[in-house]
């Protein structure tokens, strides 16, 4: 049901369509006393019960948020049209696209890129964890790219319906069972309701029905980072299910009753997890993918399926990223760099190690950000050239084997110069013998 040109609580004019899912439609609208712009988010199946619930849990938990990277939510309220009720989310209007539409456009992006929008990313986790919420459903199209100032990637993190409450003492979330009369056919114990997300985002804790905590949105933002340096899952398909049917626990089901000690109901838990197989190689994926060693350290800890061997927080992996960016910087041949900045040559050599040349230089980290500063009118494409005859620092190891072939073979320079004496005065005494014959 279209409901372009009507008017909620009295408030909102309804424009025009800017998007529809599965249970909302968000639409732009202006405020009618105000002539404010801003975005409304309509939920037309208020009559379920389940679907409003989760519906009001986003508008709280995104309201208690006032972070510059979190999407301001303003308004919620409840409304009637033709018999129907509904209702609906008011949050600041946004010009700009989510990251999957970049991603189809631009990807996959350079490493540069993908840290700079892990950090605001994080930055968002951080506030949204301080405040005991887990947002349980980060990827792509959850982070909006707008345009602020001279930052063509300012990064918003959307859309808390399936956001969760940690429990403030323990910091865990504990999944509602579903009703007592859902047993299953064994007369086994009941497991939790259906967890909502995006599969190969959600990590095995989430998908396993068990509680959780804040690092399932660590892991959710390593795959992230990881689809956009490589436009590819981290993990197979068949992984994702078998780690939410919980059949990886078999092995450890079986320990635990042949021994009936504690490590065997530990490995029980976490049977799927522990034998999952390592991520794609980043590579493999683009074997021309040039990245900080530091940074996909960074990214492959994110990844981890135990939660303990990940990163402890959203803040330790912000340090961890702006580590990897100061890692990468220090590497940087920019002191040496004649032929981007137009310094002179120091006495050092001038052919770089294969491991050197995975790191990003501050030339390219400028050259990077230019592109992205240099749009005024709107949001600017910048997809990389990963060819190797596009490579930067493929052309730069070019030009210092040749300029060092080069001087291997070259005379000194006082040589050159005595004889170029020589050969002009034979040449000018040839020429004055002719004449003088001549005439």
């Amino acid at each position: 049901m279209d409901l372009t040109g009507r008017v909620l609580g009295a408030r909102y004019r309804l424009l025009r369509q800017l998007g529809q899912g599965g249970m909302a439609t968000i639409y732009e609208a202006e405020h009618v006393e105000i002539g404010k712009r801003v975005a409304v988010k309509v939920l037309t199946q208020a009559r379920c019960e389940d679907t409003a619930r989760r519906f009001l849990q986003e508008a709280r938990a995104a309201s208690q948020l006032r972070h510059e990277h979190i999407i301001d939510v303003t308004d919620y309220g409840r409304d009637e049209v033709a018999g129907e009720p509904l209702a609906y989310l008011v949050m600041e209007q946004l010009e700009g696209e989510d990251l999957a539409v970049t991603l189809e456009q631009d990807g996959p992006l350079r490493w540069t890129r993908v840290l700079a929008i892990g950090k605001q990313i994080c930055r968002a986790l951080i506030a949204a964890h301080d405040q005991n919420i887990v947002h349980c459903d980060i990827k792509p199209a959850n982070c909006f790219r707008i345009l602020r100032g001279d930052t063509a990637d300012f990064i918003k993190v959307l859309d808390f319906g399936v956001a969760s409450f940690a429990c403030k003492r323990t910091g865990r979330v504990t999944p509602d069972p579903v009703p007592a009369d859902s047993e299953d056919a064994s007369g086994g114990r009941r497991k939790s309701g259906p967890r909502l997300g995006t599969p190969g985002y959600m990590a095995g804790e989430l998908l396993s029905g068990g509680s959780y905590d804040h690092r399932v949105d660590i892991y959710a933002l390593g795959v992230l980072m990881y689809r956009l340096l490589t436009n590819k899952m981290p993990y197979p398909a068949a992984r994702l299910y078998a780690a939410g049917d919980g059949s990886g626990a078999v092995a450890g089901n079986a320990a635990g009753n042949a021994t009936g000690n504690k490590a065997g109901n530990v490995a029980a838990a976490n049977g799927a997890m522990s034998e999952a197989p390592a991520p794609f190689p980043m590579r493999r994926a683009i074997p021309t993918l040039e990245i900080s060693p530091e940074f996909e350290a960074v990214v492959l800890k994110a990844l981890a399926h135990e939660p303990g061997q990940r990163h402890a927080s959203a803040r330790a992996l912000l340090a961890a990223l702006e580590a990897a960016e100061a890692a990468s910087l220090r590497a940087s041949p920019l002191p040496r760099d004649p032929l981007s900045w137009g310094g002179t040559v120091e006495h050092e050599p001038l052919a770089r190690s294969p491991e050197d040349s995975s790191s990003m230089s501050q030339t390219e980290v400028s050259r990077a950000a230019f592109a992205a500063h240099s749009s005024s009118s709107g949001l600017q494409r910048t997809a990389p050239d990963y060819s190797p005859s596009g490579s930067w620092q493929s052309l730069r190891r070019a030009q210092a084997t040749a300029y060092r072939e080069g001087m291997r073979g070259a005379p000194a320079l006082p040589g050159l110069l005595i004889r170029a004496a020589l050969a002009l005065v034979v040449t000018t005494v040839l020429v004055r013998v002719a004449w003088t014959l001549l005439v």
